[in-house]
């Protein structure tokens, strides 16, 4: 190994373990260590597919247009149909109407697959999610379960990973009077969605570590 590629080694691990997420921290080095800037899907079975995103929370504004549960569904749902080749999307809107018209219970989202006629179904359960770092700094932390189901298969769990104390901004926060509640879970939940994201598509590794520079910008 060129020693320059040593010094960026050393560099980036540190940031590599903190945004892992699913993704091993091997399987980055890998890449890092060969030089090349794309790190694969983890899970490539949603090419072709017809594709519902669901997200639940712990909370009662589950589905209100500025929870964090919907935002995150509508962020995954966009990347997805942009970076996963010849995906079928079920528009968000339409996960909802079913979910509204059918008092969905937010157990089983299979139903949900079921009902909208989805190849597969993306389920996201956000288990915790906060804003703040004390009373005076912005610092996002989430921990998520991420599921796919097959409903080609009865529904199978043909994927599934777990993503604990997603933090960002990884090193630091974001004063108070700096931005606002709004503002900040806007761009925190882009950051879990991109994390969630890559799971599905091909990503360059400076992904994986450089996101967290952002929120100097």
């Amino acid at each position: 190994m060129r020693p320059h590629r040593l010094e960026m080694l050393f560099f980036l691990l540190p940031f590599m373990v903190a945004s892992a997420g699913c993704v091993g921290v091997t399987a980055q080095l890998l890449y890092v260590i060969k030089g090349d800037p794309q790190i694969p899907a983890n899970y490539t079975g949603l090419e072709g597919k017809k594709v519902a995103v669901v997200c639940v929370a712990n909370n009662a504004s589950n589905y209100d247009p500025y929870s964090a549960s919907t935002q995150l569904a509508y962020n995954v749902t966009s990347l997805l149909s942009k970076k996963v080749k010849n995906i079928k999307i079920v528009q968000p809107h339409k996960v909802n109407k079913w979910i509204d018209t059918n008092n969905w219970n937010q157990i089983d989202f299979r139903d949900i697959g079921k009902g909208v006629e989805a190849d597969m179904v993306i389920g996201i359960d956000l288990i915790g999610f906060r804003l703040h770092e004390g009373s005076t700094l912005y610092q996002g932390k989430a921990t998520a379960q991420v599921r796919v189901f097959d409903m080609k298969k009865q529904g199978d769990v043909v994927y599934k990973c777990e993503i604990v104390d997603f933090t960002f901004p990884a090193n630091g926060g974001k004063h108070i009077t700096d931005t606002n509640d709004r503002q900040f879970q806007a761009r925190f939940v882009l950051e879990l969605a991109n994390n969630i994201g890559r799971h599905f598509y091909p990503h360059a590794v400076k992904e994986d570590f450089a996101y967290d520079a952002t929120i100097l910008e």
